[in-house]
């Protein structure tokens, strides 16, 4: 089961009820806030209602566990507490089974910054812009995660 990183790009002034209510579904509460899901079909019918809203992609081992570092919250408070081999081991299972992040007692979503140098255009798809279906997620999200 592939690890699939969302980030929301836009806001939601005066769009359908239907795409507000996905972004609750997906936690997606702020703009620069992301999520992991799986690649089940539930999840990319959701991805499909939001694709003008959100950014997503494919995420490595790497930035899950960078993500899990420097922005995951636990029960107890940030992770960075555990130390970085326990993040790790934390991280195989989050990106095995991303359904099952709930469970481990992370708190979504992650709350990111802006991306260093800007997002590339707002309005347009991929390749003109930052919306929808990215294979350089991993890329896009080192960015954020810069401080």
């Amino acid at each position: 089961m592939k690890c699939i990183a969302v980030v929301r790009v836009r806001g939601l002034f005066s769009n359908p009820p239907q795409v507000r209510k996905t972004m609750e579904c997906l936690k997606l509460t702020r703009v620069n806030s992301c999520t992991l899901v799986a690649d089940t079909p539930q999840n990319m019918g959701m991805l499909q209602v939001v694709r003008e809203h959100v950014a997503y992609g494919e995420v490595s081992m790497e930035i899950v566990a960078a993500l899990l570092y420097k922005r995951g919250r636990g029960e107890k408070g940030s992770l960075k507490a555990m130390g970085e081999t326990q993040v790790q081991a934390l991280a195989a299972k989050v990106h095995a089974n991303p359904s099952e992040i709930a469970g481990l007692g992370i708190s979504k979503p992650f709350f990111l910054s802006p991306p260093a140098g800007g997002y590339d255009e707002t309005k347009f798809m991929y390749p003109k812009g930052a919306l929808g279906k990215r294979p350089d997620m991993d890329k896009l999200l080192k960015s954020m995660l810069r401080a």
